[in-house]
């Protein structure tokens, strides 16, 4: 059975022409997860077509206080009979409630504007998330990262996602050859068909793995657009400057094996190795000898949080830590 709930109708309600038992129904209707998406496309439109005068806060804010100033200073009345109510008054009280209404729309629209357009997906620190996306490709989400993803426009054109941190993508190739787009706060943008690769982009620096499959890289140096074709084994890194170098024959897992909370360090600093704990853990590292920080360290670590990583670490080096809060002092040990 056709439902009776329709675009038509969720439009006159967003209008504030709907019944009590209208606006029942749709409250109903919009609670069912089949409908949110759809319900939350319908109030944009209708918000991009009735648009409303732009609401000036600070005036109203001033206009409020003044009221309130001008009520303390009068005088109360001493008849407390019942008010009497002229036709023109009836009329102002009406048009101020539309009023308010309206601003009231107009106010969540603002407020809410990217949660009513995109779904993020939030991480915290030490937590690593599986995501999929709406045309099943596959995303694992490492710690302290965003995904956000659009909720109305995935599907136009090209499949179009955000990261901020550190993502592993495996993306479904489609029967129309459809892109696949991954932005980044830097604006490098990385687009695919099918494939699987894993892309990286803290305040630390920016790189692109690629596993399996092609993947086109597009950034820009100096106003010029540029792009860069990836094969299987490269690794795109993003300098200073904006430019992209391109490493040959990486090894891959090093690079995408914090999936399964396990940490491979190449010739790392130890300050850079602190640098990797505190994007994924929220730890700081404090050092009180700039030798020890600059001590190399290699190898494979599984660990759930920075305090055991360090442990580890601990066993084969020359130094010691103690905890202060969520963040930890290394010195080296006594001879």
């Amino acid at each position: 059975m056709e439902s009776i709930v329709n675009k038509e109708l969720v439009f006159s309600y967003f209008a504030g022409n709907c019944s009590a038992f209208q606006k029942k129904l749709i409250a109903n209707w919009a609670l069912e997860k089949s409908n949110e998406e759809l319900f939350f496309q319908w109030l944009c439109e209708w918000e991009r077509q009735n648009v409303q005068y732009p609401v000036d806060i600070e005036a109203g804010i001033s206009r409020h206080l003044a009221w309130k100033e001008s009520l303390s200073n009068a005088q109360k009345p001493m008849d407390s009979s019942f008010p009497s109510y002229s036709l023109g008054s009836m009329f102002w009280r009406k048009s101020g409630a539309v009023a308010c209404a309206v601003i009231g729309i107009l106010f969540f629209g603002w407020l809410f504007q990217d949660y009513l357009l995109y779904t993020t997906h939030t991480t915290s620190y030490g937590e690593i998330r599986n995501i999929t996306l709406p045309d099943e490709s596959k995303v694992t989400l490492n710690a302290n990262s965003q995904l956000i993803i659009p909720r109305f426009t995935f599907w136009q054109d090209q499949r179009k996602v955000h990261v901020r941190g550190e993502a592993n993508f495996e993306v479904v190739h489609t029967i129309d050859h459809r892109r696949f787009v991954v932005k980044t706060d830097d604006n490098l943008e990385v687009e695919v068909l099918g494939t699987e690769f894993n892309v990286y982009s803290r305040p630390s620096g920016n790189r692109v793995v690629l596993k399996r499959g092609k993947i086109l890289l597009n950034y820009t140096v100096n106003q010029q657009q540029k792009t860069i074709e990836m094969k299987p084994g490269q690794l795109a890194e993003l300098n200073s400057k904006g430019e992209v170098q391109l490493n040959q024959n990486v090894d891959v897992q090093q690079h995408t094996d914090w999936q399964y909370h396990r940490f491979v360090f190449e010739d790392l600093t130890f300050r850079q190795v602190g640098e990797r704990l505190n994007d994924v853990f929220g730890s700081r590292i404090q050092f009180e000898e700039e030798e020890l920080a600059n001590q190399l360290i290699s190898g494979s670590f599984r660990a759930l949080d920075a305090g055991e990583l360090l442990e580890l670490l601990a066993e084969s080096g020359n130094f010691q830590y103690r905890k202060e809060g969520n963040d930890f002092v290394i010195r080296q040990l006594k001879k």
